[in-house]
């Protein structure tokens, strides 16, 4: 889930589909390994967010792994994790969340769009 100000954009990167990547999904076997834009629980979110305002960042790209069971365990926060792959491969509106959020900085009032 990437998080930008309040916003977040959660994708699924199905990674046990492929042998290649049920280990590391990082091996990249893209045509096997499908990402899709999911809805995660709002009480994920929440904590993501106040996990970010605790070291104050505005910006996070969380790393979750879902078990059989359906649920989530959290892996890592990257500060500075990368996303317009996401984007590309999705769809998601990352890039729009990113340019309002600076946008909003450099504003008079300094305003950001909530969730």
């Amino acid at each position: 889930m990437t998080i930008v100000g309040k916003q977040s954009f959660a994708i699924a990167i199905e990674s046990q589909r492929s042998p290649l990547t049920a280990i590391d999904w990082r091996r990249y076997d893209l045509p096997r390994t499908p990402h899709s834009i999911i809805t995660l629980d709002t009480a994920i979110h929440a904590k993501c967010v106040k996990f970010l305002d605790h070291f104050g960042l505005s910006y996070g790209a969380f790393d979750f792994a879902e078990d059989d069971a359906g649920e989530f365990w959290f892996l890592e926060l990257n500060p500075n994790g990368l996303w317009a792959w996401l984007e590309l491969l999705t769809g998601s509106p990352i890039s729009g969340a990113v340019a309002e959020y600076l946008s909003a900085l450099a504003s008079p009032k300094g305003e950001v769009g909530s969730p």
